[in-house]
């Protein structure tokens, strides 16, 4: 008996300090932006499953053109100073920089299952794509990005206007 205990022992201390060590290293490895999750993701909220499931819909200019011409409302979602410079008419400028609540406000006037048309720069230009999901996460239901944006729309040799936000 006390043999066994001799070498249990010792194996025993070993395999704890191992332990030990392992854990403090994954700790140091994971406890940094982009290292592992030390438990599961919390799940997301509903709207924003069903937005990460289903997606935002990209339209072209064939089709922003016909909605613009049925008078659905169009988002712009660059710096006002490049909404000011030139926009799509009729559209709203819906900056990056707009609080959740100066954004429905800017809403106010519809329902949200209304058809919203989003658009930046170009199909380079993330805002628009991230106007629209946000939109999505507030429960709106009618929301497309015009990916080509303003510089598909000039193009085309499109109209826009300038014009400061009201």
């Amino acid at each position: 008996m006390s043999r066994l205990r001799a070498t249990l022992l010792p194996a025993l201390a070993q395999a704890l300090v191992l332990f030990g060590l392992a854990a403090a290293l994954a700790w140091l490895a994971n406890d940094r932006p982009g290292g592992l999750a030390w438990s599961p993701a919390p799940e997301p909220p509903a709207a924003a499953a069903a937005a990460a499931d289903q997606g935002v819909p990209d339209i072209g200019l064939d089709e922003a053109r016909a909605l613009h011409g049925q008078g659905v409302l169009f988002l712009d979602a660059r710096l006002p100073a490049d909404y000011a410079e030139a926009h799509i008419p009729g559209a709203r400028s819906a900056s990056p920089d707009l609080f959740t609540d100066q954004l429905e406000a800017l809403l106010a006037d519809g329902p949200k299952d209304r058809p919203l048309v989003a658009y930046c720069h170009d199909l380079a230009c993330p805002m628009a794509r991230n106007l629209a999901e946000n939109l999505v996460l507030l429960g709106y239901t009618g929301v497309r990005v015009f990916a080509g944006g303003m510089a598909e729309w000039t193009g085309a040799g499109e109209p826009t206007v300038p014009g400061e936000a009201p």
